[in-house]
């Protein structure tokens, strides 16, 4: 499969949905399971208000344990904003509906912090989008619209992250490839959060580095996915890289 999802929780790798080698879209009613020990693959069956089988879905991981996915694009679906949340201990999903208007979108940046989930970006199949949207995580009742400000491209098919303080986004797509590196201040213990979008000033890269960035962030999550692996099959991975 491609374009699926994979997440690293204690230990173990999780893959979810994608599309397979006939281009049709996987159901989120099971998932793969990779257990390091026993070096081979399960597939695990997920109950509860399983998600309706879409494409490039946001999603991220909160609190090390569960698994949040929103929107996405399914042609014969009405997709909205309601939140899915899959509980790796339980294997169950949840759906909180939210009380919003606002489109679905795809290929959006998401993250998570102790206390909310940020969306930004994406696509909603009306247009390309730059208004970040905010979640509490403690009430799980409706987005909320902390930035529509121009101070950011209108993008999808970037990455986000939270670090204290502030989130961070790099790179991103609208008929033009983006390489900057944005960050945007937020309280994440208020309601409101504050300041806008700008250029970095703590994650600048030199002109002629700018290029390698994209392949540093893919060797950073191949480098999470080996990091779970056993030694012995660890090195014939790498040996196989080297090739």
């Amino acid at each position: 499969r491609f374009c699926a999802m994979a997440v690293h929780v204690r230990g173990h790798v999780w893959l979810l949905g994608g599309v397979d080698e006939s281009h049709a879209e996987i159901p989120l009613d099971h998932a793969l399971f990779y257990d390091p020990q026993r070096m081979r693959w399960d597939r695990v069956k997920l109950t509860g208000d399983v998600p309706f089988t879409r494409s490039s879905p946001n999603y991220t991981l909160a609190h090390g344990r569960r698994l949040l996915l929103v929107g996405g694009y399914a042609p014969e679906e009405a997709l909205c904003m309601h939140l899915f949340d899959l509980d790796f201990e339980s294997r169950q999903w949840t759906c909180h509906n939210m009380s919003t208007n606002i489109h679905a979108r795809s290929y959006a940046a998401m993250c998570a912090s102790d206390q909310h989930v940020y969306v930004t970006g994406g696509h909603d199949g009306f247009g390309y989008q730059n208004h970040m949207l905010r979640l509490d995580l403690r009430k799980m009742d409706e987005w909320e619209l902390v930035d529509h400000h121009d101070t950011l491209h209108k993008i999808y098919a970037h990455c986000m992250t939270f670090v204290p303080g502030m989130l961070v986004l790099y790179g991103g797509y609208n008929g033009e490839y983006y390489q900057e590196v944005y960050e945007y201040p937020v309280d994440d213990t208020c309601f409101l959060a504050f300041g806008h979008w700008s250029p970095s000033v703590h994650y600048l890269f030199p002109e002629e580095h700018r290029n390698t960035i994209a392949s540093l962030v893919t060797l950073h999550a191949v480098g999470c996915v080996l990091s779970v692996l056993p030694r012995e099959l660890l090195w014939i991975v790498v040996g196989l890289l080297v090739q």
